[in-house]
């Protein structure tokens, strides 16, 4: 399942991202793309180490990871590549070992609403 965001260039914003997430996303879609030219199909790869700060990751795994790279690398995805074409009941089971979400998609939508 690839995490993406679409950005809805009507609004300049995109949608269900936090400020903080959104901020980052525009100076680096202003640093990859001429804002005349829409980036492709307007869906761009958001650096997983933005999605889940060491802090989210530590407090949902009981610390016994210590950065998403961390907890990804103990089931081998290392690219976003990678997390699309594992398993999802591979990437499902190990969120539900190591954190109290139930799957991929409740992980990233706590992730994103994540303040801290």
């Amino acid at each position: 399942m690839p995490i993406k965001a679409k950005y809805d260039k009507d609004k300049n914003s995109f949608d269900s991202l936090d400020m903080n997430i959104e901020k980052q996303l525009k100076q680096q879609l202003d640093e990859k793309f001429h804002p005349d030219t829409p980036a492709k199909n307007n869906i761009i790869r958001i650096d997983f180490n933005i999605l889940f700060p060491p802090k989210f990751i530590q407090m949902h795994t009981n610390e016994k990871f210590t950065s998403i790279d961390d907890f990804f690398s103990a089931v081998n995805i290392f690219t976003h590549d990678d997390l699309e074409n594992i398993p999802q009941e591979t990437i499902d089971n190990h969120i539900k070992k190591y954190t109290n979400f139930n799957n991929l998609q409740d992980f990233l939508n706590n992730a994103l609403s994540f303040k801290g």
